[in-house]
């Protein structure tokens, strides 16, 4: 079965494991199994007569190895069926290597899950607490500065969108810590299940939410710098709360198909008895349907911000230029309203540029991979080992994490007023 399993996989050209599939962000990050249960962290294989992921038949390839570590791999990402991974164990030993070295695909996946297993337990808790706390207290400031300035409403939203996601990030250790130590079925299967969503479906959703309302700011801040007079009239800064719920909404329609597309049973390898996600029902009988749904999901989970924010970045840094060379002449007259609005909107501006560059610097790696491996299958992105796929897509999580958690950080050094208000709060806590 090992042996049919791997020239399957050798045809498709692509082994990819866990965090870089389509449907799903953010990596779940799972520790080894010290409780005798043999759980799946995602293998699915299409088998049909003359072609892999056809929609005929779906297939289960078991491991040989049930307590080994477990790492996911998908199958042929370039194609129409976008695949959606199982979870079993050690299940692309033997595959990953083209050479067929299994011992070294084993050492490889056992480097992999303890990466994981070290990032859920010891990296996401103090980095999440610690961008909470920093979020809370920068968030305080903007929700009291929000009538100066409608940008203030926007990052204040950004900010609790980040808040919210670091919580949802924290359930991921918490189900990995639980599902390692509990003796209990039932909590386990509920800590694999609450891991998962946690992750892939809620703290992407709010971190969507929070690049959403970045793009919104994005807008704002082209008006203010190019077209001042007409700040007042634009509908972004008329109705901000508005617009935040459009930003929410639309990190909900980007991560919708998540839940449809997937769920959670217990399959059976040989006499054991496995628990990770398989394709709904709904899913396989609407295949074609819900691959082209997801992909146009998926575009604004990351590349359509980034497109945008260059395009406005760009829109944004000629119109501070053209506001440069008007300061003299505004100065010369002693007008020093205006003059001190045009240095608001300016500051505002740069603090701006900061955030877009850190969140597509956070977006980028899974974008590339969606694009190329959609638009460019012949570029040979199809070609790259699973390990390497397996880093680009982690990369991509762990930058998403960091920007939510450092978010509070650019706020605070590209603003001296934001700065001085924390230094304030900062000390009365202390007192």
């Amino acid at each position: 079965m090992l042996v049919l399993i791997l020239v399957c996989v050798l045809k498709t050209g692509m082994v990819q494991p866990q965090g870089t599939d389509l449907l799903s962000e953010t990596t779940n990050l799972s520790p080894p199994n010290q409780n005798n249960h043999s759980r799946i962290n995602g293998l699915t294989s299409i088998k049909a007569v003359d072609k892999i992921h056809s929609e005929s038949t779906t297939k289960l390839s078991p491991s040989t190895d049930t307590h080994s570590l477990s790492s996911t791999i998908i199958v042929n990402l370039t194609s129409e069926d976008v695949a959606i991974s199982l979870i079993a164990n050690d299940s692309n030993n033997g595959l990953i290597e083209k050479n067929g070295n299994r011992k070294k695909g084993n050492d490889m996946n056992g480097v992999i899950d303890y990466v994981k297993f070290v990032q859920n337990v010891y990296v996401l808790p103090p980095l999440c607490m610690a961008g909470i706390a920093g979020n809370t207290v920068v968030g305080t400031v903007l929700f009291k500065q929000r009538s100066l300035n409608s940008s203030f409403i926007y990052m204040f939203a950004m900010v609790v969108a980040d808040i919210l996601s670091l919580i949802s990030d924290l359930f991921i250790s918490a189900g990995t810590i639980i599902e390692q130590y509990t003796t209990s079925e039932r909590l386990r299967k509920h800590s694999i299940e609450m891991s998962h969503w946690s992750g892939a479906l809620v703290s992407f959703t709010f971190r969507c939410t929070a690049i959403n309302i970045v793009c919104i700011l994005s807008i704002e801040r082209f008006i203010a710098i190019s077209y001042p007079f007409h700040l007042k009239s634009a509908l972004t800064v008329r109705f901000p709360l508005t617009f935040v719920f459009l930003a929410f909404l639309v990190g909900i329609f980007a991560n919708i198909a998540k839940p449809i597309n997937i769920k959670f049973m217990d399959i059976q390898k040989g006499n054991t008895s496995v628990y990770g996600a398989v394709r709904t029902d709904f899913y396989v009988a609407n295949k074609k349907i819900m691959n082209t749904v997801v992909f146009s999901q998926r575009l604004f989970t990351g590349p359509v911000q980034i497109i945008m924010f260059c395009v406005m970045n760009a829109l944004i840094i000629r119109g501070m230029l053209r506001n440069r060379k008007n300061m003299g002449a505004i100065k010369a007259v002693n007008s020093t309203m205006i003059s001190d609005r045009k240095h608001l909107q300016v500051k505002l501006c740069k603090l701006f540029l900061v955030l877009c560059a850190w969140n597509i610097l956070a977006f980028l790696p899974n974008s590339i991979l969606l694009i190329i491996a959609r638009f460019f299958p012949k570029l040979g992105l199809s070609n790259l080992r699973s390990y390497t796929a397996w880093l680009i897509g982690d990369s991509g999580d762990i930058l998403r994490v960091i920007n939510s958690a450092s978010d509070f950080i650019v706020i605070i050094l590209m603003s001296s007023n934001i700065r001085k208000s924390f230094y304030r709060i900062f000390k009365c806590k202390t007192k």
